[in-house]
């Protein structure tokens, strides 16, 4: 390596953005909702591990980005995602017009059927 650069080329070792650090895991939506309602309380001594480390990281005190993954990491877990609209040109809501009847479905199940049986 010369001067930073290695062989084949490419940049210094560990350079680059760094990743944003991952919290720890949220198994189910009633773990989650105690956790949400212990950090919505003002900090207690027999707080458990798990909560001292959430904490930690919703009132991180350099980097609001972290407060906030972190917190939405929880209430999305506890409370379900925000649905999310989706919208078709220009705003425009997305037509879908679905013509069925039974009968036609049940006519052809039984085509089907018979063109497999006289198949075998």
């Amino acid at each position: 390596m010369l001067d930073g650069v290695s062989k084949r080329g490419g940049a210094r070792a560990n350079a680059g953005r760094k990743p944003k650090p991952k919290g720890p895991a949220i198994e189910s939506k009633s773990y989650a909702q105690g956790l949400l309602d212990a950090l919505n309380r003002p900090a207690e001594p027999a707080d458990p591990f798990h909560v001292v480390k959430w904490r930690e990281l919703t009132e991180a005190p350099g980097d609001a980005r972290i407060r906030l993954d972190a917190r939405s990491r929880v209430e999305d877990r506890a409370l379900g995602k925000a649905v999310h609209t989706v919208n078709h040109l220009h705003d425009k809501p997305i037509e879908m017009n679905v013509n069925l009847s039974i009968a036609d479905v049940v006519r052809k199940v039984r085509e089907r059927k018979e063109q497999y049986e006289r198949s075998r």
